[in-house]
């Protein structure tokens, strides 16, 4: 596997993760989802929110379209059912964002401000596998809050959904 099929593999894994953890937090109650849980965000709304937030700041970052931030805490949603509908819109850009990509683009740096002013460079592709890796920490986190809650954890394992894949890749299926 080439990194630019790693990467858009790990964009697909990045939506289907985002699908499956969304459908869970179906089972919480709105006190649950934004009461303060222990997380680096306070709530699991703030950690979604927080999720958002860095898939369009780093995707600005890339594209060359900065997306202001006042801090990492902003909140870009209120509404729960908007902010998972965004979460997941832009999971899928990842993906467009990706296909359009050349190998020679992936190994570019890019220079970058961080939050806090201070100039940065990274690969392009170094980027990325920050990016996909960052939500996989902060879905765990939320992932351990609904257990907390009694609710049953979705799996996210991404072999379940490179399996998926494979079953869904055979000949006479989707």
């Amino acid at each position: 596997m080439t990194t630019d099929e790693y990467l858009l593999s790990m964009a697909r894994y990045h939506h289907w993760a985002g699908q499956r953890l969304i459908a869970a937090l179906s089972t919480l109650s709105d006190d649950e989802y934004q009461q303060p849980a222990g997380l680096f965000f306070s709530s699991v709304h703030g950690t979604l929110n927080h999720l958002l937030l860095a898939d369009c700041v780093w995707h600005g970052r890339l594209s060359g379209h900065p997306f202001a931030i006042t801090g990492l805490d902003q909140e870009i949603h209120t509404q729960r059912t908007a902010l998972a509908s965004a979460l997941l819109q832009q999971a899928l850009v990842w993906q467009d964002y990706l296909a359009a990509l050349t190998v020679g683009m992936l190994a570019q740096n890019i220079v970058y401000k961080s939050s806090t002013g201070q100039s940065f460079s990274l690969s392009r592709e170094a980027i990325l596998m920050h990016v996909f890796n960052h939500a996989t920490h902060h879905r765990g986190q939320i992932s351990a809050v609904i257990s907390r809650y009694g609710q049953p954890c979705p799996e996210m394992d991404l072999v379940y959904q490179l399996l998926a894949d494979d079953i869904d890749e055979r000949p006479g299926r989707g």
